[in-house]
């Protein structure tokens, strides 16, 4: 078993990358047998292989061999992940708020041209997606200067004038006229009489009428 993984090594690091069909053919063994010697050498990074998948196999690879994966696995690519990973080409590095919702989704599948990194500064903790091309010193050097926009802005409270309300504020409303009781149904108007001009009519004297039988007086006023 140790010599079929010397070899299969030996293989990729000479022709690198290489699918596990090709692999299994070169080693002249089936498939699944290909496939155990090949992850017990991923375990162990002896060799290394793609997160996307050409059918069904990723690409196994030896260090230095990056580019030619890259160059493989562009093609395979839809025409939206190859507008996002030209974007992400063109921003270096992106924080997830530069990034419309469709790009943050794509980013995940694009792992073998993007790395995701979480930078943390004091209590801010931020997700950026780093473009392969981008240099480490670069990608420190922009971090810095894009975390910076995205630090709270601390404001004196006590340096804030308080304004004047545009409309005073009364300290008491008007209490509200009580409406009128309804009248129950089936009651009769009352009739207001006469409409009388105060100001017009006299008011009528007092008349006295008087009783012969019981000899009483009484006064009445007729309003």
């Amino acid at each position: 078993m140790q010599e079929y993984e010397q070899k299969a090594k030996q293989l990729v690091e000479a022709g690198g990358p290489l699918l596990l069909m090709d692999i299994a053919k070169k080693l002249e063994v089936e498939s699944y047998l290909a496939g155990a010697i090949i992850s017990t050498l991923s375990d162990r990074g002896s060799i290394n292989h793609s997160f996307r998948k050409i059918g069904s196999s990723p690409l196994y690879f030896s260090n230095g061999q990056e580019p030619r994966v890259r160059e493989i696995l562009f093609k395979e690519l839809n025409d939206l992940e190859k507008k996002a990973l030209d974007r992400l080409k063109d921003l270096k590095v992106a924080f997830q708020e530069d990034l419309y919702p469709q790009e943050r989704y794509l980013m995940g599948d694009l792992k073998d041209f993007v790395s995701r990194v979480v930078v943390k500064d004091g209590d801010l903790e931020v997700v950026c997606w780093r473009h392969y091309s981008v240099s480490d010193e670069e990608f420190k050097s922009l971090v810095s200067e894009k975390i910076k926009t995205l630090k709270p802005v601390e404001i004196d409270s006590e340096s804030i004038e308080k304004s004047e309300p545009a409309v005073p504020v009364k300290d008491e409303l008007p209490e509200p006229k009580p409406e009128p009781a309804p009248e129950p149904p089936g009651a009769k108007e009352k009739d207001p009489g006469p409409e009388v001009d105060d100001e017009t009519a006299p008011a009528e004297p007092l008349k006295e009428l008087k009783s012969d039988k019981h000899k009483t007086r009484h006064i009445v006023r007729i309003d």
